[in-house]
């Protein structure tokens, strides 16, 4: 009787994480938690930010979605859940695995002008997910890396 109390209290000391099945349920089970960050920019921040910069205009316009969550520790369940949730849902687009590090990428097509693009990143005491969602290709993905580096460099 003692083994199942210990049992069941163990099971029961388990994060919820186990039954985190999607992207949303993974921001939604991390977001707000103490030591995670939660950014998501919607389509209307977006919008205002590709009038801002001429030459990312198009891209921006086109994405409705950007969520990221990060923290500042070591978290193996988050990292694991991101991956098993892209291995189910997205593709591998491409990896980079140095030093304990890694970073992979997946894209998720639901049709001509639906993509979901999925970023998970381990590195020593810091994980990152982000999301970018909407009518985009990929080869643009790689442009919104220099957005704001162009507007910072300019003062």
């Amino acid at each position: 009787m003692r083994r199942i109390v210990l049992l069941l209290m163990l099971l029961l000391s388990v994060p919820a994480m186990a039954g985190v099945e999607t992207v949303d349920e993974l921001f939604a089970a991390y977001s707000g938690r103490d030591g995670y960050k939660t950014v998501v920019l919607g389509r209307k921040i977006l919008s205002v930010m590709s009038k801002e910069d001429g030459a990312m205009s198009d891209v921006i316009g086109r994405i409705s979605r950007i969520r990221v969550l990060s923290t500042e520790k070591s978290d193996t369940a988050v990292v694991n859940s991101a991956l098993r949730i892209a291995e189910k849902e997205y593709e591998l687009f491409s990896q980079n695995i140095e030093d304990m590090e890694s970073t992979s990428f997946y894209i998720r097509e639901e049709n001509d002008r639906d993509r979901s693009f999925l970023m998970v990143a381990h590195r020593t005491g810091q994980e990152i997910i982000m999301e970018i969602s909407g009518d985009f290709k990929v080869t643009e993905i790689s442009k919104l890396s220099k957005f704001g580096t162009s507007t910072t460099s300019k003062h």
